[in-house]
């Protein structure tokens, strides 16, 4: 297969799945763009992927699916031994996306950090020429923050997969019940349990901001774009009041546009 028909694909699905993260990859040089794309729509599909693809992924050889393809030329390409993370975000995937419900927040979370803390370690030895100096706690910050909006901003898709976004314990302790969420009510009791989410994602936004500054330069606008406008969905979904269950919630061009112009003269 041509390589370049598999990263163009690759984009598709990162565009098709999330527009933010795709407008943050776009300034990036060609090498890393391409290798960013192929990582993420990986990761994007890693959980409808059957296991004996990851099985011989794991001996060397390269299923003939486009993730796969995409994956292993750029791990070639780049000299990046990835095989163990590359398992890990597969497994913790489909682990996530066949839990029903979490019990607690602290589960919740301990999931995205087993997800998102290997997608964003191969990521970052794709974008920098310095892996070592990666830092842990900007990781599972970033990686916390970004997941916990995706959660947020878009609760149909996660319905549709017959999977409650929210941990039980929170539901319970704001008197969120299951038939309310079948029924998609916005009331008191959603509004309150979102925001209790919601400041856990600002809290890690806030946490990682101040630590983007030891990034590569190469790293550090993508990084902190894709960050700035992840956290404007939580503020853009407050401005819908909190109607999140017609269609996910979309940033305006023009919301878009002015964050990007305000990290460029930070």
């Amino acid at each position: 297969m041509n390589p370049s028909a598999d990263y163009l694909q690759c984009r598709r699905v990162v565009r098709q799945q999330s527009r933010i993260l795709s407008a943050a990859l776009a300034g990036l040089p060609n090498q890393q763009r391409q290798g960013l794309h192929a990582l993420f729509a990986f990761s994007f599909s890693a959980f409808s992927l059957p296991e004996q693809d990851f099985s011989a992924f794991s001996r060397g050889a390269t299923p003939d699916r486009y993730p796969w393809r995409a994956l292993r030329d750029t791990l070639e390409q780049l000299n990046i031994q990835g095989t163990d993370r590359v398992g890990q975000i597969f497994y913790g995937n489909k682990e996530f996306h066949q839990t029903k419900q979490y019990q607690s927040m602290e589960q919740l979370l301990a999931a995205f950090d087993n997800m998102a803390g290997a997608t964003a370690e191969l990521a970052w030895r794709i974008v920098s020429p310095f892996p070592e100096r990666f830092l842990a706690p900007l990781r599972v910050a970033l990686g916390r923050a970004v997941l916990l909006t995706d959660v947020l901003h878009n609760v149909n898709f996660h319905l549709s997969e017959n999977r409650i976004p929210f941990p039980r314990d929170m539901m319970k302790r704001h008197g969120y019940t299951d038939q309310m969420l079948e029924q998609r009510k916005v009331n008191d009791a959603f509004v309150s349990m979102w925001e209790e989410m919601a400041a856990i994602a600002e809290e890690c936004y806030a946490a990682a901001r101040p630590l983007a500054k030891h990034l590569h330069p190469r790293a550090k606008f993508p990084l902190l774009a894709a960050a700035v406008l992840y956290r404007e969905l939580l503020m853009e979904t407050r401005r819908v009041g909190h109607q999140v269950f017609n269609r996910p919630v979309y940033l305006p061009l023009f919301t878009r546009f002015r964050a990007l112009s305000q990290l460029q003269t930070n």
